[in-house]
């Protein structure tokens, strides 16, 4: 079963294994162990995928959604701890934990749904988005022979921007048409929603209702062409993709500060920050 869970991951992508390599190799690293390290991170990803999917229940897609939520979820354990269990005869690095922790703690107040500004989403994003891509980057750079906590300062701040960047255009993601997935049906509380319930009040008060549960989906699928003019003159994706390019802009000033060496630092680059920068 979680061979079949790995081969759909593997199917759609493996930024992760790829983000713990490039880091690696970009710093000087010369491990043995990094292609166990960068396996291991795609496990751990995984396991909060499938814990993800099982919390919110808006993906049914996956073979783990197919299956008993109970053996989902004990699988999803399994991952977890296969992918903690240490590098070749190394114990894994309590930072991996603590970031584990930071992203676990991101996803409560995720699924609290009680932010209620730009700032609290943003502390929330860096916390559940960021603390994972962190982790991702971790473990390659704990795998270095020698480290500095400056350089571990600056992927801190490196993975931050990117995490809140990419979380910044998921939150996008077919936000006018209103299916299971949608942020909007689920009264879910994004930047992108957020930005839009501060509107809706004069412009569109349909969508407050929907929020504070006066009126029904259907109510709200009744004016859906409505919905999507609003949303489109909203001005939401401009300052959503203005915002996306601040941290992307941000991301690249940092990342340009590390001692990366060639060619992994071109590499890097183009894996995870221009594509960014050349979509907004």
């Amino acid at each position: 079963m979680i061979r079949d869970f790995l081969r759909y991951k593997n199917d759609f992508s493996n930024i992760w294994s790829q983000l713990s390599q490039l880091t690696h190799h970009m710093l000087g690293g010369k491990s043995p162990n990094i292609a166990y390290a960068a396996a291991q991170t795609e496990l751990i990803i995984l396991s909060l995928d499938i814990m993800d999917d099982l919390q919110d229940q808006d993906n049914l897609e996956p073979p783990w959604m197919q299956c008993d939520t109970a053996v989902a979820m004990n699988c999803a354990s399994n991952l977890l701890v296969a992918g903690l269990s240490g590098i070749g005869e190394m114990a894994i690095h309590p930072k991996i934990l603590k970031l584990l922790s930071s992203a676990h703690n991101g996803q409560h107040q995720d699924l609290s749904n009680q932010v209620t500004n730009e700032e609290q989403y943003l502390s929330m994003v860096s916390r559940k988005s960021s603390s994972l891509i962190n982790l991702a980057m971790q473990m390659g750079y704990q795998l270095l022979d020698h480290k500095d906590p400056v350089t571990e300062e600056k992927l801190d701040k490196l993975a931050d921007c990117i995490g809140i960047a990419a979380q910044l255009q998921n939150d996008l993601k077919e936000i006018a048409t209103l299916h299971s997935r949608n942020d909007l049906v689920n009264r879910k509380k994004t930047l992108t929603t957020l930005y839009l319930l501060d509107l809706c009040e004069s412009k569109f008060p349909i969508l407050k209702s929907y929020y504070e549960g006066l009126c029904s989906l259907d109510e709200l699928a009744g004016q859906e062409s409505q919905l999507a003019d609003f949303i489109s003159q909203s001005g939401v994706f401009e300052y959503t993709y203005a915002l996306q390019r601040l941290y992307m802009v941000r991301a690249k000033q940092i990342f340009e500060s590390l001692p990366a060496v060639q060619p992994w630092s071109d590499r890097f680059l183009d894996f995870i920050i221009h594509p960014y920068l050349n979509k907004i």
